[in-house]
């Protein structure tokens, strides 16, 4: 075992080469150059002249087959050309590209100034893209952007900057897709040279007239070449003229056997590769069997970026005992897999590997439905123990890694495409549900996830009743979120506590889950309610350890508060609240939220300069991030704001921008009547109405407020409905109208009491006005 360990470290090694001339540019990530590319030299320089002529546009297309070599094409010309550029930067068009642009702007920081440099955690994702494209619209560097396998040009022209420097700025991509592009070079199997050549370099004790045979037969097919010459070198008491026989004898059946996938994996691509996949296949299962079933493991992953920490993970739950390297070894020698990156550290390997779609493809024809199970469930159960951690820490962990997140929804499709149902699985995608919701925030892909949940939880159960919680608290926030339905996000988030409730520990869950309570309830205006979870959540507060759970606590229980009047404890809460998340870049919104939240208090504490500092922070905040003000969060800000210049006397101007916001709203929310925000705005309006002495409007705008809180609330017990019923009293008594002056005390009255101080103030505006109570 010794021996074979040493021998596989030294393969290893010998498969990383890097450029032994200059180094890359220090903005680059292309992958490892393939030592054995040879040719392609007309190809090369027609990319080299489409891309540096400007009359013929500045990007270009490498078009054709799968396993045709678009791709090493691609790499082969960054490797080549990097000395024309100072920025090389490769994207996998076949991926979420946007999770590539952060990527991309972290590498920029960590080359660039402090004041060149880009504030990720501080603008939207939408927003980034659109800096970076600045930076590279803007820089005076040349710079060249590769996206690899992008099926049409609406997966990728969001990304494209515009040129406007006279620095190189080039645009190379790669596609299966012919008929979409213009500017395109159809690539071709190998001359019949580049394929005597090839095989040359790596068999270079075969004669020609067997090299030419060898061609003829894989129909200078690149991907077929590449595995018959792999196997070939790993045999050598083997030799062409054999290989050619183990072919010939129709190793791959015309028609192929029935297998547990349906369609045709051989779509554009030829049946030579197939057969000599076969052979080397067959090669790996005769002579290292748990090599094989690695690599029907890495089928079901993604292609690319699979790392070292996965598959030792694999490894072990699978009871492999072969050594790791030796596997990885045997694998890269028949060319069956690449590395995509080294990376040795302190901390170990976490190299990465890539492997192509149509090895993928075909080794999954390899395993019977009960092998691939088996393989499959191993892999649920190595993915489970990667992430194996508080809630909050394995979503943001995918997504720094969003290379593990596309594993994960791989091996899920896979599971359900055979059939497995078991509670591992079911875990697996609540998993996926928590970072759909939780850290992409895409409901569409949450709405997929509940589906694929609810109908596998028809035939098993949940693995433990914590992940049962787990499901009912995404399911509530997903009904929030989703489609606006409180009461069935308080049902689920109910039935989530009352489970959390019977198990010790979960404390940072059992903290969320109340928090969610408590302000689901404030929508409602239900603060009595709210009150009372807050009160209950205060017994697991100390014993979390989530600094953004503990934080968004605070933060309801400054919005309860707020509710209540009590706005002096509130504002201390949401001070805590942002002293909880001050060195936390990961959640800017609710920074904002919480700034918006201060600023209200401070209005309301008629507190305007301090309001108006902390309103245009919010505001300015808001703006950098989202990029508009187009959006319910800076439209908050913005109302905040005009309140705060209307105490100023600044009434116009304070008119315009509430009304703007309204429209604002009545957009994010989808109608007129759906949000307490919509009501804080009107009623804002209504009061500067009041002060201008415009009494009818400001009527009509009470009246609006009115409407939209019987809408929302079920229960009337907010601090800002408090103070519209005063106003509308007050604003009855202003125009002698005692019907509308009695109503709206009497509403005062039964909602919050004879003793309430605005009850009381009320009535002393009677006495001013002279109308005594008698009469009304």
């Amino acid at each position: 075992m010794l021996n074979k360990t040493l021998l596989s470290r030294f393969l290893i090694l010998v498969s990383i080469h890097l450029t032994a001339h200059s180094q890359p540019p220090k903005i680059w990530n292309v992958p490892l150059k393939n030592e054995n590319f040879i040719g392609r030299t007309q190809e090369l320089e027609k990319i080299q002249q489409q891309l540096m002529n400007s009359s013929m546009g500045r990007y270009f297309v490498i078009t054709g087959i799968a396993g045709i070599g678009k791709t090493q094409l691609a790499k082969e010309y960054a490797h080549k050309n990097y000395n024309n550029y100072d920025i090389v930067w490769w994207f996998d068009a076949s991926k979420d590209i946007s999770s590539q642009i952060v990527k991309f702007c972290e590498q920029w920081n960590n080359v660039s100034p402090v004041s060149e440099r880009i504030q990720i955690k501080q603008i939207s994702l939408n927003t980034l893209i659109e800096v970076a494209k600045n930076k590279l619209r803007t820089i005076d560097q040349s710079w060249l952007l590769i996206f690899d396998n992008a099926s049409d040009i609406k997966v990728i022209e969001k990304y494209i900057p515009e040129k406007h420097s006279q620095k190189l700025n080039h645009i190379l991509i790669t596609s299966k897709n012919s008929a979409t592009w213009n500017n395109q070079l159809l690539l071709k199997n190998f001359t019949r040279a580049e394929s005597l050549e090839y095989i040359k370099r790596i068999l270079d004790d075969q004669d020609i007239k067997n090299a030419e045979d060898l061609a003829e037969t894989l129909k200078d097919y690149p991907l077929a070449l590449a595995q018959a010459v792999a196997y070939l070198k790993t045999h050598p008491s083997s030799n062409i003229e054999n290989y050619k026989k183990i072919i010939n004898e129709g190793i791959v059946q015309e028609a192929r056997d029935k297998t547990i996938y349906e369609g045709n994996f051989m779509d554009n691509y030829s049946e030579t590769a197939s057969r000599t996949l076969k052979i080397s296949f067959n090669e790996i299962k005769k002579n290292n069997p748990e090599a094989h079933a690695l690599l029907i493991f890495m089928s079901y992953l993604d292609s690319k970026n699979i790392s070292a920490n996965i598959i030792k993970k694999w490894i072990h739950y699978a009871k492999i005992v072969s050594d790791y390297n030796f596997l990885i070894a045997t694998l890269l020698k028949h060319s069956l897999i690449e590395i995509h990156k080294p990376e040795k550290t302190i901390k170990g390997d976490n190299t990465s590997y890539n492997i192509h779609e149509i090895v993928q493809n075909e080794i999954q024809r390899e395993a019977t439905q009960d092998q691939a199970k088996q393989i499959i469930n191993h892999g649920i159960e190595a993915f489970l123990d990667l992430l194996n951690q508080e809630t909050d820490v394995m979503v943001q962990s995918l997504l720094e890694n969003r290379e593990t997140l596309y594993h994960l929804e791989k091996i899920a499709t896979h599971a359900n495409a055979i059939g497995i149902k078991t509670p591992s699985l079911l875990t697996l995608r609540v998993l996926l549900l928590e970072c759909y919701l939780s850290g992409l925030r895409d409901l569409d892909l949450a709405e997929k996830s509940v589906k694929e949940i609810s109908a596998l939880n028809k035939d098993v159960n949940f693995s433990s009743e914590f992940m049962h919680a787990l499901y009912l608290i995404n399911l509530g926030n997903y009904y929030a979120w989703k489609i606006s339905d409180i009461h069935l996000s308080i049902k689920n988030m109910g039935e989530a506590l009352s489970i959390l409730l019977k198990l010790d520990g979960q404390n940072n869950e059992k903290l969320r889950t109340i928090t969610n309570l408590a302000q689901f309830y404030t929508v409602f205006g239900n603060v009595k309610t709210a009150k009372e979870y807050a009160q209950q959540g205060e017994k697991f507060y100390e014993a979390a350890n989530s600094k953004i759970y503990k934080s968004l606590f605070r933060f309801a229980k400054s919005l309860i508060l707020t509710d209540e009047g009590d706005l002096q404890q509130a504002y201390e809460e949401s001070i805590t609240a942002e002293q909880l998340i001050k060195t936390i870049e990961e959640y800017p919104v609710l920074k904002f939220a919480l700034y918006i939240q201060q600023s209200e208090i401070l209005l309301k504490q008629r507190k305007v300069t301090d309001g108006l500092k902390v309103a245009e922070k919010a505001y300015h905040q808001c703006q950098e991030f989202f990029q508009t003000d187009d959006h319910a969060m800076p439209a908050r800000s913005r109302v905040m704001l005009a309140a705060l210049k209307s105490l100023k006397g600044q009434l116009d101007e304070a008119i315009l921008i509430l009304k703007q916001c309204i429209e604002t709203y009545n957009k994010a929310y989808k109608g007129e009547s759906k949000h307490t925000n919509q009501a804080f705005a009107h009623k804002v309006l209504g009061d500067i109405y009041f002060k201008k002495g415009e009494l009818e409007k400001a009527y009509d705008e009470y009246l609006r407020t009115e409407k939209i809180y019987d809408n929302v609330c079920l229960v009337k017990g907010l601090d800002d409905v408090s103070d519209l019923y005063m106003k509308l009293s007050l604003l009855g008594l202003s125009i002698k109208d005692k019907f509308l002056a009695q109503k709206y005390l009497q509403k005062h009255t039964q909602e919050f009491g004879a003793t309430h101080h605005r009850t009381l103030e009320i009535i002393k505006n009677f006495d001013v006005h002279k109308v005594p109570l008698s009469a009304i």
